[in-house]
């Protein structure tokens, strides 16, 4: 700008030396020399020549604009209007002229307010002279003098005492305590907070929006003060949100808009549509608005912000009335064939959109595909160079995708869905799927590829579980528009964060009674807030995750842990997202604020002393200091024994069981100790010290989390060994339990009990349990046709052998009731609906699994009744 003005050579020691100079001189603050990069000093005369030349261009505009009543001086202007709506309406011109010149209004010094007489007037005029003119009356002499008076002014200000300094920084805290009270307040709805909320309004404008929203916790709240007046205000101002926002209101309020909407749509920016079809209490957005927005928009496409367009096209395409029925083809057709028409599609990325809304309706694909016309000939090919990956899918629709099927005891994430009912499970899946997928070039080059069907899962109740990619990805259509910057710009972007956006949504999906249901809870133009979607769409969710479940539950803090990394992983602005490059680092820094003191109870023979003193000795050198509860040490003479010993199994937070021939011969005091543990639910592991059978009570966690003591063992190996038990979340470990009273499998022995049946290990047979899981197919417990058995059981007739010694053995212990024509069974139901459901809970729980795991609780229950 300046080499604009001034082109002579003579000049340039002023640009290139004197200038750059001044702006990066030092400068005193409370006596303490700073620099700045940025900005300007104030006080010196560069200051104002600065200052006018940067913004001469902006002052004709103004003045232009409000017909002569705008002033400035430096940094500071002043704007009169008529009326409050003229000013706010030169504000926004003037914010709008300022964002072009890289500067901004500084909202927490601008302020609206009324001049109310003449001589209020007249103050504001002198001042204005005063601070225009301060040396233009003034002669060398007097201006010498008026100087000097500064330089004596800003030599006091250096040494006004640090005790006026930390009075001003209480004096801010104050205010920001004063202010986080008043929001809490407003964000409970609490009646007593209505009137500093409507103060507000006026004294604090950026705050307007979020304001207006609250309004409608006070509509039946506080009787004295009518919000739908105050949202009324606000509804012929400039400000293109606050319309937005009055007008959400009206709506939540079921008040009608047919007048109100017409007043205010089209809108100059586009934002008042924005906000109505953005910001919506429920995933979608009404009929009656959309339309009415399409239409106001319709005949001036090219001139609509093209964020609508493409939130226009969103939800267009996704949208259904109350009967379920969406938009006619027709209706679709001619909106974006009028975008194809203005060419709209090339100077924004509307077109992806548009293959969005093709893949929703393959009607309207084939319209648009069987087209001849030029214009859809064209933009076609524009897809098929500019976003190749979305022309394949459309090109594909016809193409039967070669879809390799999991082995090997995997299956797709999507069959075992239902099995994902430990916090702790989904935390595991998370942390392997997104180390196979960060290691693997195929997947991390094609976010596309990361979805449920390619996601291969092998697991059990036992077992570890396995996550492996499918050699073979195919491409999920549906999931393709799920991160936020495809709805606003896909270029740019790396395919990481991409990635680490669908993993979030993949991970959350896992706590839904239907995965698929992710789509409606993801509002692609919003941020995606884990618990407030959880706590806002209770029905969504499984059982074992709703709220009154995690509320009373001891997970719920790993719970809310796992919905804080999903939100991390699902950020709206992918700068901001936590990436799965560095999620194991994220991993490692939280582990290590974590770090906390456990106790270990150590069940043990007094025989095996000697070899259990290295796991001890390891435990209580640990750098965070843990304890080891043992009976040599730990428990005070004269006490009750076994009051101390469960109070400190209570205590702990693990239980070490030390199993060995010692025990064996003499079982009773740690099996015992080991049967408390289930009874309360206390995590506990094994180490087995000898090679002999392990009692099936113990058998279920050696197979998880065991560890086998040999004779040459070493030190590190122990270690190793503690190390993973550190790691390890308390529910994690209690989830391998078997015996939980508000578990299926607790209700299930108590059922058998009750009838008595005996001895129990005869039900492992899987004949037993083809005939559960055919009678609890049915969500109801009713009476099932004999003939049904044929079709699941491969053709077999129950009333033959061997199912027919299986039906009156179950008869017998009146656990199913026959309807019966002679000698055979027509119809047959489980007698008791409790029972029933226990076996469907299992089910959903543990899908493929539920039969294994009802065996464990066999095999547990009659080890119990030998030991008795």
């Amino acid at each position: 700008m300046l080499k604009r003005h001034l082109k002579d050579e003579t000049y340039s020691y002023i640009i290139r030396i004197l200038i750059p100079t001044y702006l990066k001189s030092f400068y005193s603050l409370k006596g303490n020399r700073k620099k700045s990069d940025k900005g300007i000093p104030q006080g010196g005369a560069l200051a104002y020549f600065l200052s006018n030349l940067y913004l001469n261009d902006l002052d004709h505009n103004m003045k232009e604009f409000t017909k002569f009543n705008y002033i400035r001086y430096v940094d500071d202007i002043r704007i009169l209007g008529k009326t409050k709506q003229e000013v706010e309406k030169s504000l926004l011109y003037l914010q709008a002229h300022l964002w072009e010149l890289g500067l901004e209004i500084n909202a927490g010094k601008t302020k609206v307010y009324k001049v109310e007489d003449d001589e209020e007037l007249e103050e504001f005029r002198k001042e204005q002279k005063e601070k225009l003119s301060p040396l233009q009356d003034e002669s060398d002499e007097e201006l010498y003098k008026l100087l000097q008076q500064y330089k004596d002014e800003i030599t006091k200000n250096e040494k006004i005492p640090q005790a006026k300094g930390d009075f001003k920084e209480l004096e801010k805290l104050r205010k920001r305590k004063v202010n986080f009270a008043a929001n809490n307040l407003i964000r409970k709805g609490d009646p007593a907070s209505f009137p500093l909320l409507v103060s507000q309004m006026d004294t604090k404008p950026e705050k307007v929006t979020y304001l207006l929203e609250k309004l409608f916790n006070y509509r039946f709240k506080e009787k004295n003060l009518n919000v739908v007046s105050i949202n009324s205000i606000y509804l012929d101002r400039p400000y293109e949100i606050y319309v937005g926002a009055a007008i959400a209101n009206l709506h939540n309020w079921n008040i009608k808009l047919r007048d109100e909407l017409g007043k205010v749509i089209p809108s100059d920016t586009g934002i008042v549509e924005l906000y109505l079809l953005n910001t919506s209490k429920s995933q979608k957005v009404e009929i009656f608005i959309l339309t009415t927005v399409i239409n106001k928009c319709f005949n001036r496409l090219e001139r609509t912000n093209p964020y609508l367009i493409n939130s226009i096209i969103y939800h267009m395409s996704r949208s259904t009335g109350a009967k379920g029925i969406g938009f006619s083809t027709r209706f679709k057709s001619a909106i974006i064939d009028k975008i194809i028409e203005k060419n709209i599609y090339e100077t924004s990325n509307c077109g992806q959109f548009i293959v969005d809304a093709f893949l929703k309706d393959s009607s309207l694909l084939e319209q648009f595909e069987n087209s001849n016309e030029k214009m859809h000939i064209a933009f076609f090919n524009f897809l098929r160079r500019e976003y190749q990956e979305l022309y394949k899918l459309l090109i594909a629709k016809n193409v039967q995708e070669a879809v390799l099927e999991p082995s090997e005891g995997f299956f797709t994430l999507h069959s075992l869905h239902a099995t994902f009912n430990s916090v702790k499970d989904i935390y595991i899946f998370l942390k392997k799927v997104i180390t196979l997928i960060k290691n693997n070039n195929q997947y991390m080059n094609n976010p596309t590829f990361v979805n449920s069907k390619n996601l291969w899962i092998k697991t059990s109740i036992y077992h570890d579980m396995e996550v492996r990619l499918n050699p073979n990805p195919v491409k999920d259509r549906s999931l393709y528009l799920s991160a936020p910057e495809e709805f606003f710009d896909r270029q740019h972007i790396k395919n990481e964060l991409k990635i680490s956006f669908r993993i979030g949504l993949i991970a959350f999906s896992l706590f839904l009674k239907e995965m698929d249901k992710i789509n409606s809870l993801n509002s692609i133009s919003l941020q995606f807030n884990p618990k407030r979607v959880w706590k806002n769409n209770s029905d969504a969710f499984k059982e074992v995750y709703s709220k009154d479940i995690i509320l009373k539950s001891p997970i719920q803090e790993v719970f809310y842990e796992l919905l804080s990394i999903i939100e991390k992983l699902t950020k709206k602005n992918p700068r901001s997202r936590l990436s799965i490059l560095s999620f194991n680092d994220y991993l490692e820094n939280k582990k290590g604020d974590e770090k906390r003191m456990m106790k270990f109870f150590i069940s043990h023979s007094t025989k095996d002393k000697g070899r259990i003193t290295p796991y001890i000795n390891l435990i209580e050198s640990n750098e965070k200091k843990h304890k080891a509860l043992l009976d040599t040490h730990e428990f005070i003479p004269g006490k009750s024994i076994i009051g101390e010993i469960t109070k400190k199994i209570d205590e702990s937070d693990i239980v070490i069981v030390f199993y060995s021939r010692n025990v064996a011969e003499n079982f009773k005091w740690v099996m015992e100790e080991v049967e408390y543990c289930i009874e309360k639910e206390k995590p506990f592991v094994c180490v087995l010290l000898d090679d002999i059978r392990v009692p099936p009570l113990l058998k279920g966690e050696i197979e998880k989390i065991n560890f086998v003591h040999k004779d040459n063992i070493s030190i590190k190996e122990i270690q190793s060994f503690l190390y993973k038990l550190e790691g390890m979340d308390v529910e994690e470990i209690k989830s391998k339990l078997n015996l939980e009273k508000s578990n299926p499998a607790y209700r299930f022995i108590q059922y058998l009990n009750e009838k008595e049946v005996a001895p129990l290990n005869m039900l492992l047979s899987d004949k037993f349990f083809n005939i559960f899981d055919v009678l609890t197919k049915s969500k109801e417990c009713k009476l099932t046709p004999a003939s049904i058995f044929k079709t699941n059981l491969d053709g077999t007739d129950i009333n033959a052998l061997p199912y027919q010694e299986i039906i009156d053995i179950l008869k017998f212990f009146e656990l199913i009731e026959t309807q019966d024509s002679g000698p055979f069974v027509i119809k047959l139901k489980l007698q008791n609906s409790s029972f029933h459901s226990c076996i469907r809970e299992a089910k959903d729980r543990y899908g493929l699994y539920w039969k294994e795991y009802f065996r464990d609780a066999i095999k547990i229950e009659e080890y119990k009744n030998q030991m008795k």
